[in-house]
């Protein structure tokens, strides 16, 4: 016989009569040497034989015992629980099995055996099984016991903890109304929309060179000519034609200024004097300031280039004090009736006549500091009439 390896049983020298016989019926007289019809013969029937794991065969009995006191299955099984050696089931090996519908033993593929157990367990769809801590397993129900495949969640609600893992429905909302290409934006280059030119250094400046375009240009001196630059100086000394006066300056020359001319004794309120078409300063502006007296006076530099008109009945002097400036100049007038006399104070006068009063009514005489504490006296004087 051939090695089919079929199963667990070994046929026995005991067992050769029913084996013979069972061929006899199957092949006829002398026809053991057909193996390929021995093998075809015995086929599928496990009731009437068992394989065993080197080829041979042992005849059973109805009940699943070896006939004439063979081993039986119940030892065969009890002997594979004590081996050792293992190894995994493919889907295209054998596993016996008795079959109690017909009261026979029978193999099947182990690919056939996993699909009635998922069958069993799960019908015709897949699913997940669950235990009830008791030991109890049965099928999961999908939507209660697990998400079923095709379940849904609210997106607020899909976080990593915290922050949101996709859309919510505002969100979603707010990128609907978003529309296309909304991000591919492109900076226009037309004039007004242009950016501040690359390049420049430390006290540049943007300067026009197109129109809405602008280059980095440096500051230039200023002169008199060219527009610029310029540095302020509180100076009221200095001669730059580069540099600006400060309101510090301007003010201190505003003040020499008033020191040098005093508003009281300017030719006109704002001190400019009115030229004619030559040029010249009018006559009205060249005469002398009239000042009126009627008592006694002394001149003080108020009176310089004054015309002092004495308008007076009794008698009254004029004094000229030590002190006062060189080259001040003043004309004394006797309009009245009272003599008028020119009184030394600490100064000396050079005149033609000893006596210093003014002669006759009507009439005046010059007086001119022409040195220091020196002055000449001119005009109608000598003794008053």
């Amino acid at each position: 016989m051939p090695t089919p390896n079929y199963g667990l049983a070994q046929y026995t020298s005991s067992s050769t009569e029913t084996f013979g016989s069972m061929i006899d019926s199957v092949l006829g007289t002398g026809e053991t040497s057909n193996v390929s019809k021995i093998d075809a013969a015995l086929g599928d029937k496990p009731d009437k034989v068992t394989p065993s794991v080197d080829g041979n065969i042992a005849v059973l009995d109805t009940t699943g015992n070896l006939v004439d006191g063979g081993v039986t299955i119940n030892e065969l099984q009890s002997a594979t629980n004590e081996l050792t050696s293992e190894t995994v089931l493919e889907d295209s090996d054998y596993v016996p099995f008795y079959d109690t519908s017909g009261s026979v033993h029978k193999k099947s593929l182990w690919s056939n055996i996993i699909s009635k157990i998922r069958t069993a367990l799960f019908g015709i769809s897949n699913g997940l099984l669950k235990s009830n801590g008791s030991g109890v397993i049965s099928v999961a129900t999908a939507g209660t016991d697990y998400a079923a495949a095709d379940h849904n969640h609210n997106a607020d609600a899909i976080t990593d903890g915290t922050t949101n893992k996709v859309f919510t429905s505002i969100e979603k909302t707010k990128l609907f109304n978003i529309a296309d290409n909304a991000n591919n934006y492109t900076h226009p280059t037309t004039s007004g929309n242009k950016h501040i030119p690359s390049s420049g250094s430390e006290n540049q400046f943007l300067k026009y060179s197109a129109a809405g375009t602008a280059a980095w240009s440096a500051l230039s001196d200023a002169s008199t000519s060219v527009k610029g630059i310029v540095q302020l100086s509180d100076s009221t000394s200095e001669t730059s034609s580069i540099k600006a006066a400060t309101p510090t300056a301007v003010k201190s020359a505003y003040n020499l200024a008033n020191a040098a001319i005093p508003s009281t004794e300017k030719g006109a309120v704002n001190g400019v004097s009115t030229l004619d078409a030559d040029g010249k300063v009018t006559p009205l502006q060249v005469c002398s300031k009239i000042i009126e007296v009627t008592v006694n006076t002394t001149i003080s530099a108020t009176h310089y280039g004054s015309f002092i008109s004495v308008n007076s009945a009794s008698a009254r002097n004029i004094t000229i004090p030590s002190g006062l400036e060189i080259g001040a100049e003043i004309e004394v007038y006797r309009r009245n009736t009272g003599s008028v006399t020119l009184v030394a104070s600490g100064v000396t006068f050079e005149c033609a006549e000893a006596t210093y009063a003014i002669v006759k009514r009507y009439t005046s005489v010059v007086c001119k500091c022409i040195a220091s504490n020196v002055w000449n006296i001119q005009g109608n004087v000598g003794v008053s009439e």
